[in-house]
């Protein structure tokens, strides 16, 4: 019966939504959830300024007590983030050029290579006798000197142009006292070509030095000449007569710095470092010339470190802005070589930045002192790990860090680079003894404001117990209302009852609603429990269960339920006499224009089967309407609509007088206690159409365990009962997962929650209303019912004899 009601006018129904909660007035509800929010809020207020002013307590003392090791720590960090990956990858990437050059070339030595004609690698001492064959090697030595190689400022206009300069490209052969090749060297022969500054004028300067072809003028006793030519990069040649004669050189200028053979884990390269004459420190990567298996010679490629270093360097204090201020950088190797200084470029003291070592450094300066004090400090001017340490005596920080080459995928350079920074203290440390001075006063304001937060936190945990006790008290009350309802509805008539004569229901050819009844003056309502049982003392009331076959009709095309209804009602008459019978229909007697007015007989539903005198199921097989679906006493038993119609039965008055239209609905089968170990109660593991039904269900069935509760001692209690303690999470589930089209995820409802244990606390009270008491039909001998069973659905005249079941 249930079904259908909420397929048609279940979201019509104001009063049936909520029900578990109509106790509850709303202007009480918001009055509760405003106390509750107050409540919270302040809680949550006094909590958040109790956590604030402890943060502020403990960052004034953290800073107070731990300002220099955090300083320290963050100086560390932006100092070594600077050299790491400013100064370190500018050194990197100056010194990559001195590694990939000689490599290329040693492929070169290795296979050959000719140009116009004239062999050019590997080279030989003869090739520099002769100009022609000089500058086919220039040719391939010279365009890794090329200026825009090395630019410095890259400015629009190319006579606005910089470019480091002082880079060298060379081979040099070793000579032994009879001038030939040898791994001994008497002399040397070499041709270089290097990019020079000339009074801001960028050129390319070729020396020669090659045994004396009887030409040159300056040659010396022992058969060496020199020559210094220029070179044109864009014509690719050497600049005619431009042949300057010069003295030999000997070959500890060239050659004295290289140990022969080559020591290297590369071995097909070296680097080499040795100071300049006038451009500070030049770094050499070399790559050798063998003849025969024997080492005669290298090819080598050279840069001055310090006059490319000192502007990197300016431009890395440059950019630390404030915090570097008055601030000076130096690299230098372990061995004490000095690479480059910032110091002495910033006092202008242009050759001064050629030292050849830290010992050479002026003591007043604060580079030196830096150095110095590392020394002291560590053992090492160049320690083997970074550090930042405070330099009492000169009130400044210090910052060491090791460049290795193998953390730039170089070669080693075969000996420790460290990179010194020093810094005034002030630069760094100012804004930290500012915040010492003010923690004090920070502190004294956070500790009243711990003190005055534990108040309010105080005072918030007060009233959230307060509130929380009472919050949980009122929702007990709004329950407990609830349970009483509950009890009140079960035990009173909610609806008036309508009934439908017997004669007039045998007259209708189809099932006909309620208001079409209603006008036809065919209905007989009782509006009191004491009507109705008034009336059952002259009549009996038959109570017909079944399913809905259509979602908007009752029944089927052949009207195979009303004909089932009709026939059992034949069969009334015969035991009770025809002015004696009325019939019970959802559809003729619960309305189903006016929604409100159909809820009402919804509720009291349980009522109405407590108080007939036969209970029937009419599931006979059908075929449903709209879907097709064969429909019997299996859907029947699986709606949990029917479930509830059936445990109202029970409950109000047993088992007994339940009968069962069924299969080809040719049989009225009367029903036993047995048979509901098939048929279940359990009224929310049925299905339903709508799943929002449950909630409407509650009150109806917490009512009806109320029943059961205080019937407990009964026979027929008892069977129902324990199918319910065998499972009363499934029979009374706390809650459910409402699937609704309008929601986009399915969210949990509540169903019984704590009610059902309020339940059972209230029928164990003293104050307790009594049991409702319900009556079966009476002035009737119960052989009477049991004479249902022999009779034939059907009159004599019916063409089919019905098969006669009697349980």
């Amino acid at each position: 019966f249930f079904s259908h009601t909420t397929e048609i006018f279940g979201n019509a129904l104001p009063c049936c939504h909520g029900m578990a909660s109509r106790s509850e007035k709303p202007g009480e509800t918001r009055a509760n959830n405003w106390t509750v929010a107050v409540v919270l809020g302040s809680t949550t207020s006094g909590t958040l300024v109790l956590f604030l002013c402890l943060v502020a307590i403990f960052v004034s003392w953290a800073v107070s007590t731990s300002s220099t090791s955090l300083a320290l720590e963050t100086v560390s960090k932006e100092f070594r983030h600077m050299q790491e990956n400013f100064l370190a990858e500018a050194l990197a990437d100056m010194i990559r050029p001195l590694w990939r050059t000689p490599t290329q070339w040693s492929r070169h030595l290795a296979t050959g290579l000719s140009l116009d004609g004239y062999p050019v690698m590997p080279p030989t001492v003869d090739m520099l006798q002769d100009l022609a064959h000089v500058e086919k090697v220039l040719a391939f030595i010279a365009p890794t000197t090329d200026k825009n190689l090395f630019l410095r400022g890259a400015a629009e206009r190319e006579t606005n142009r910089t470019y480091f300069t002082d880079i060298t490209a060379a081979v040099n052969f070793c000579l032994n006292d009879n001038l030939s090749l040898s791994s001994a060297c008497s002399h040397a022969a070499f041709l270089s070509v290097s990019l020079r500054d000339d009074n801001g004028s960028i050129r390319h300067v070729v020396m020669r030095q090659y045994v004396d072809d009887g030409q040159n003028t300056l040659a010396d006793s022992t058969g060496m000449a020199a020559q210094i030519h220029l070179w044109d990069m864009d014509q690719n040649m050497l600049i005619p007569f431009v042949n300057l004669d010069i003295a030999p050189l000997p070959p500890s200028m060239t050659l004295g710095e290289f140990e022969f053979p080559f020591i290297s884990p590369w071995s097909n390269f070296t680097f080499v470092m040795f100071p300049g004459d006038t451009s500070g420190v030049n770094l050499i990567g070399a790559t050798p010339i063998m003849v025969h298996g024997q080492q005669v010679g290298f090819m080598s490629y050279m840069m001055s470190l310090s006059l490319m270093l000192v502007p990197v360097l300016q431009e890395a204090l440059e950019s630390g802005g404030d915090v570097t201020k008055n601030s000076f950088l130096a690299v230098y190797a372990a061995d004490g070589t000095v690479i480059g200084l910032s110091e002495d470029a910033a006092g202008g003291g242009g050759a001064q930045i050629m030292r050849g070592s830290v010992e050479t450094i002026p003591e007043s300066s604060y580079t030196k002192k830096a150095i110095e004090f590392l020394k002291r400090e560590h053992g090492d001017i160049c320690p083997v790990e970074g550090h930042l340490n405070l330099d009492e005596e000169e009130d400044r920080l210090v910052d060491v860090m090791p460049f290795y080459t193998e953390d730039w995928g170089l070669p080693s350079l075969g000996t420790r680079w460290c990179q010194v920074l020093t810094v005034p203290r002030d630069n760094l440390y100012g804004s930290i003894d500012e915040a010492e001075r003010t923690s004090l006063i920070v502190g004294l304001i956070a500790g009243g404001g711990f003190a005055v937060s534990l108040c309010l936190l105080s005072l918030s945990v007060w009233q959230v117990f307060r509130t929380n006790r009472n919050v949980r008290r009122q929702k007990r009350d709004a329950d407990y209302a609830l349970v009483l309802q509950a009890v009140e509805e079960v035990g009173n008539l909610g609806c008036p009852m309508a009934l439908s004569g017997a004669g007039d229901f045998l007259e209708l050819e189809e099932l006909v609603c309620y208001e079409d009844m209603r006008d036809a003056g065919k209905l007989v309502v009782l509006d009191s429990l004491e009507q109705i049982h008034s009336f059952r003392k002259r009549n009996r009331i038959v109570f017909f269960s079944h399913q809905w076959l259509g979602w908007l009709k009752p029944d089927d095309a052949q009207r195979s339920q009303l004909r089932a209804m009709q026939a059992a009602v034949r069969a009334l008459q015969k035991a009770f006499g025809a002015q004696t019978v009325y019939v019970w229909v959802d559809y003729i007697c619960v309305s189903q224009r006016h929604s409100k007015a159909q809820w009402m007989a919804v509720s009291s539903l349980p009522v109405y089967v407590s108080m007939v005198d036969i209970f029937i199921i009419i599931a006979p097989d059908a075929a449903h309407r709209d879907t097709q679906a064969v429909c019997g006493l299996s859907t029947y038993t699986r709606r949990g609509w029917c479930r509830l119609e059936m445990l109202a039965k029970a409950c109000g008055s047993g088992f007994q007088h339940m009968y069962s239209v069924e299969g080809s609905g040719t049989s009225l089968r009367r029903l036993s206690q047995q048979d509901f170990e098939h048929l279940s109660l359990n009224v929310f593991d049925g299905d339903f159409t709508v799943p929002s039904d449950c909630e409407k269900l509650v009150l109806p069935i917490l009512g009806l365990y109320s029943l059961i509760l205080l019937q407990a001692s009964q026979p027929h209690i008892l069977g129902i009962l324990s199918h319910i303690e065998e499972n009363k999470d499934r029979f009374f589930p706390p809650s459910y997962m409402a699937h609704d089209k309008k929601m986009e995820q399915p969210a949990k409802r509540k169903l019984f929650g704590n009610l059902v244990a309020l339940m059972e606390e209230h029928t164990t009270r003293d104050d307790r209303s009594p049991a409702p008491q319900y009556h079966t039909a009476e002035n009737v001998d119960e052989d009477t019912f049991e004479a249902l069973g022999e009779l034939p659905l059907t009159d004599e005249t019916a063409r089919d004899k019905f098969e006669i079941v009697d349980l």
